[in-house]
């Protein structure tokens, strides 16, 4: 039994630190992203400061053309800032619509290629408890015994990490309708706290006698 136990040690520890790898391969590649993201939103703002200035400025020239005298030379100059203004302001909407589609579809790639690299995350899969979550209830720390002997996984729905045999004791504060969480077990009747995440079906379990 102190051999089994010992095992069961070695193996949640590998099983967490791969695990613990992927999950922050997962944020780094979500921070990564989300600066990227930022960093274009505050390009497309400046274009879109830029543009509205250039817009202000020809209907400020358009203003004073129509209210001045008509002087050939002065009104042929504001025609041609006028019309320089108009040709920036078609530059800046072109360049503003070319930027929103390049980072659209720059956005749709980078989420369509974090989905799909294999090799990145050549093990990563959606876990089962994503896909069907239950309410976990708490509860005040309670020993428990396995009625049966019983297979532990490593989350609700998740991967068998270990076998119990009948009458093992533990320890719980939480459960759902279905999944009974181990906070703690007896090694030679001493109590040792749960490194890692270990849940028996609810079923499998029953209360110790107080």
């Amino acid at each position: 039994m102190k051999k089994t136990l010992l095992s069961l040690f070695l193996l949640l520890s590998c099983l967490n630190a791969d695990e613990i790898a992927r999950i922050e391969s997962i944020v780094n590649d979500i921070t990564t992203l989300r600066t990227s993201y930022e960093k274009s939103q505050e390009d497309l703002e400046l274009c879109r400061v830029t543009l509205k200035d250039e817009k202000e400025k020809s209907v400020i020239l358009k203003r004073e053309l129509d209210s001045d005298v008509p002087i050939s030379k002065k009104e042929k100059d504001y025609k041609n800032k006028i019309k320089n203004l108009e040709n920036k302001i078609k530059e800046l909407q072109n360049r503003l619509k070319s930027k929103e589609s390049i980072y659209k579809k720059e956005d749709t790639n980078n989420l369509n290629n974090q989905i799909k690299d294999e090799n990145k995350f050549p093990n990563l899969q959606m876990r089962k408890e994503f896909l069907d979550l239950e309410t976990i209830e708490y509860f005040p720390a309670s020993s428990f015994r396995v009625n049966k002997d019983a297979s532990i996984y490593d989350a609700m729905n998740g991967n068998e990490i270990a076998k119990w045999e009948e009458n093992t004791s533990f320890t719980s504060n939480q459960k759902t309708q279905h999944w009974i969480k181990i906070t703690g077990y007896f090694v030679d009747r001493v109590w040792q706290k749960s490194t890692s995440e270990m849940w028996l079906k609810l079923e499998d379990s029953k209360q110790r006698d107080k």
